[in-house]
């Protein structure tokens, strides 16, 4: 009798728990369910917001893109007119050179030489105007050279100043997209998690990403205002001794010309400051000034036993009966330095292709 009980209530207990089994589980189903409906309704939500904070970044950024190309057009604008006042007030300086020049061999007397041999009123007269207009010229060539290098600092401030502006707009459109960047970020793992589709999001991704290029390129194209015109593929022609040394380098090769001449140097004075081809002058770099030979010719220049190879970018010297004037770093390397001027040969060098 005992034993029946016991099956009995064995059998009662487990036409219970089948009872509740599925009850239970439905209800697991459910809750589970539920929860996905409430996340993905929350990552709806969540990619909305996100959305919305794109919207305003990206108006943002398209207004950063707009000032950028109005300041790349001031920035343009303002290194052409430096380089065109550099290119006066050196124009104004030769002139200015050549008077002092020719003044000095004349010598100063001649004015006087002219009055003290006039044999009557009207010679004396003539000799008076002549003093007088080439006193004058002087003074006028003086008087123009101020103006120009005044003319030329405001010019180069006014590039320094754009110049400012495109970094500080650069900086502004960096940052912004590195908040767009970080908002598609994590709400695309938003989308994922709930199993949304990310496409949408995937394209402002892409369209961010063409916009950067463009801006970079923009900036790019100002001729990188503190470079000047790029010269780095004419100066890679230099090799690896960036042009210490007499070997040439494979790049180059030797015309068979010689010239010959007094050798001056420049430096930090004019650093910044554009040379002749474009290129803004660096003390640093193997380059040199010459007034006759054509631009971006190599020079390998023979002194006291060394050899420089140096690129001709820039015009000059003028006056002084100066054929040369190195950058710093190569009159350094050739040990001229102290010594100023000096005279030296130099075998003429082009491309090789």
């Amino acid at each position: 009798m005992r034993r029946i009980s016991t099956l009995v209530l064995c059998l009662a207990l487990a036409a219970s728990a089948g009872s509740i089994t599925p009850r239970a589980m439905a209800d697991s189903v459910q809750e589970r369910l539920d929860r996905a409906r409430a996340q993905k309704a929350q990552a709806e939500v969540t990619i909305a917001k996100a959305e919305a904070r794109l919207a305003v970044l990206q108006k943002q950024y398209v207004t950063l893109e707009r000032r950028l190309e109005v300041a790349t057009r001031d920035a343009l604008a303002a290194f052409m007119a430096q380089l065109s006042t550099s290119a006066r007030l050196a124009e104004a300086q030769k002139t200015l050179d050549r008077q002092a020049s020719e003044a000095y061999e004349m010598g100063p007397g001649l004015g006087l030489e002219l009055m003290l041999s006039s044999q009557n009123a009207s010679d004396l007269a003539s000799a008076q105007i002549f003093a007088e207009r080439a006193l004058q010229a002087g003074n006028d060539q003086i008087n123009q050279v101020i103006s120009l290098r005044a003319e030329f600092d405001q010019v180069a401030a006014r590039l320094k100043e754009r110049q400012s502006q495109l970094q500080s707009i650069a900086g502004g459109l960096q940052s912004l997209a590195a908040q767009i960047s970080g908002s598609v970020a994590a709400a695309k793992a938003v989308a994922r998690k709930a199993g949304l589709s990310v496409s949408q999001l995937e394209r402002q991704q892409q369209a961010l990403a063409a916009s950067q290029m463009l801006d970079a390129a923009a900036i790019a194209s100002l001729v990188n205002s503190e470079r000047g015109v790029d010269q780095s593929a004419l100066l890679a022609l230099l090799g690896h001794t960036k042009g210490r040394g007499c070997t040439i380098p494979g790049g180059l090769r030797d015309t068979g010309k010689t010239v010959q001449g007094l050798a001056s140097w420049y430096g930090p004075g004019f650093a910044g400051h554009p040379t002749a081809t474009g290129a803004i002058f660096d003390p640093r770099l193997f380059t040199a000034a010459n007034k006759e030979l054509p631009l971006n010719v190599f020079l390998r220049v023979h002194y006291n036993g060394r050899c420089a190879i140096v690129l001709v970018n820039d015009r000059g010297p003028y006056g002084g009966g100066r054929s040369f004037d190195l950058a710093e770093a190569a009159a350094d390397y050739l040990g001229y330095i102290r010594s100023g001027v000096v005279f030296v040969t130099a075998d003429l060098l082009v491309p090789a292709h």
